[in-house]
């Protein structure tokens, strides 16, 4: 029961217009050197990483386009961008950002815009840098945003909540991949 209520409400918060063609999921600097717990990361952020790459498949088959978003100084070639477990297919849409928000400077406004996204479930790493940084620029550009709890993370828990207490706060809500698939499921629009 409590699931179906979760779903409802994540219907309800994202203004009962949420559909897999009006939705897409962001995954935020997923590369080794912000997850990988041999390199920035920790077991937590390696843990994420693991739950980010098992589930992607879920949000494909329900026609909700991937956006692959890396943070690098230089453009690269797609082969050459130093993903950490999770791996974008050919699919999905992978691009460079040089700032904390996959917003700034970049052309991804535009491109979500173009394809009708009004709904952008964010995940990825570091819940209170890039991803909050990017919840902001979302939110501040029309979007109804969801961060993913369930898929994101931060280097420790506390960054984690603090992220969630303030980013709440400006409207930006929070939800685990279930309840967000559930509620997809729920508009009749997943089988």
């Amino acid at each position: 029961m409590k699931t179906l209520l979760d779903s409802i409400k994540v219907l309800w918060r994202m203004g009962m217009f949420f559909s897999p063609k009006n939705t897409a999921i962001l995954v935020v600097d997923a590369q080794a050197e912000y997850c990988s717990a041999a390199e920035g990361g920790n077991s937590h952020t390696e843990a994420r990483a693991v739950t980010i790459q098992s589930l992607m498949p879920a949000f494909r088959k329900a026609g909700i386009p991937v956006y692959a978003v890396h943070y690098d100084g230089l453009e690269k070639k797609r082969e050459d961008i130093r993903f950490h477990i999770f791996t974008p297919e050919q699919s999905d849409e992978v691009s460079r950002k040089n700032h904390t928000s996959a917003f700034h400077q970049t052309p991804l406004h535009e491109k979500l815009k173009l394809r009708g996204i009004k709904n952008v479930l964010l995940c990825g790493f570091w819940a209170d840098a890039c991803v909050a940084a990017t919840a902001t620029d979302a939110k501040s550009n029309g979007f109804n945003v969801c961060v993913l709890r369930d898929m994101t993370a931060g280097l420790a828990e506390r960054h984690e909540q603090a992220a969630e207490n303030r980013l709440s706060a400006q409207g930006i809500f929070y939800a685990n991949s279930n309840e967000v698939l559930s509620a997809a499921r729920l508009t009749g629009k997943l089988r």
